[in-house]
């Protein structure tokens, strides 16, 4: 098996991952094991894994809330997760932060409690990196939807004018939960909204992981040769509704146009065309069948955190008088 086809069969496995993972999360749901919101990723496995497949643990990633492709990319263990969105003392944040996964030993720094928020935050982060003398890159992930906020412009600003090594990747699947981007969004493309700040941007298939991956791999050596900030548009299907139990609002076409485009799919058409032997591609997902499986176990077998640790890690500031 030549190099190209071993990587794209290294992506197609974080796919398969992150697709199952979502599909465990679903099963957690009906069971009636998670106690909040879960917003599907179905569909978009190729941005998280198309980004972040060049990424270094050192590197930082802001994510936000639709799906966990960015925390399973950074090598975070998918049963921790799903405990940490149960609410089990074994997740990430000792079952506090649902669906707002955080490590930053791994560089996966959180969703931030607003949407928008992850813009300066992540300025901040590659504020930090450069202050360091460090070429460690910075990954800030958003929907289509949040690219009205009034964060984002003054973010692309300074990220411009201190030239810092951050990557905006506006995961656009057309739809800011109930409202569809005709009605929200000017007609030019996202990525067009660095001109003003002369960052550079680019429009890629967000349902093709190696076109998504060639336009990360160009913005991440851009980061890391010092050369500022850009960012990338991936254009996706939204497959599922804004959360489970949501009604679609209209969007069943687009669910059922974007499984004409399933990344998946697509990828392995492309590895039969290099020649890698399905039963190689089955033995993945039945060993990736068995990786859920073992998280399910755990989760279900996880404590829930004890009433005195909901105070733990919770600090307040003091003031001495009026």
């Amino acid at each position: 098996m030549d190099e190209d086809a071993k990587r794209l069969l290294k992506m197609y496995e974080l796919m398969v991952l992150t697709r199952k993972y979502d599909e465990l999360i679903i099963r957690l749901i009906k069971e009636n094991k998670i106690p909040g919101f879960h917003h599907s990723g179905i569909g978009h496995e190729a941005v998280p894994v198309g980004v972040c497949i060049d990424l270094r643990e050192d590197d930082c990633l802001f994510q936000h809330h639709r799906g966990y492709g960015y925390c399973l990319a950074k090598g975070l263990d998918p049963g921790r997760l799903a405990a940490e969105t149960c609410g089990k003392e074994t997740g990430y944040s000792k079952g506090k932060g649902g669906f707002h996964i955080a490590d930053p030993s791994k560089g996966v720094m959180g969703i931030s409690g607003s949407l928008g928020a992850c813009f300066p935050l992540s300025v901040g982060a590659a504020l930090t990196a450069k202050m360091r003398k460090t070429d460690r890159v910075v990954v800030c992930f958003f929907g289509d939807g949040t690219s009205n906020r009034e964060l984002f412009h003054p973010s692309l600003n300074l990220a411009r004018v201190w030239s810092l090594p951050v990557i905006f990747v506006c995961e656009n699947n057309r739809w800011a939960i109930t409202v569809r981007i005709e009605r929200s969004t000017a007609p030019t493309p996202i990525s067009d909204s660095g001109k003003a700040h002369d960052v550079p941007g680019v429009t890629v298939d967000g349902t093709d992981v190696l076109a998504v991956n060639e336009a990360a791999k160009e913005a991440i050596k851009r980061a890391r040769e010092g050369r500022g900030p850009s960012i990338i548009e991936c254009t996706t299907y939204r497959w599922r509704p804004h959360a489970e139990g949501y009604p679609y609002f209209g969007a069943e076409k687009d669910a059922e146009e974007g499984q004409k485009h399933c990344p998946i799919k697509s990828a392995q058409e492309r590895l039969s065309k290099m020649k890698v032997p399905a039963t190689e591609l089955e033995a993945l997902e039945k060993k990736i069948d068995e990786r859920m499986q073992e998280a399910y176990d755990f989760v279900v077998q996880s404590p829930y955190p004890a009433p005195e640790q909901a105070v733990e890690g919770l600090y307040a500031e003091g003031r001495v008088g009026s």
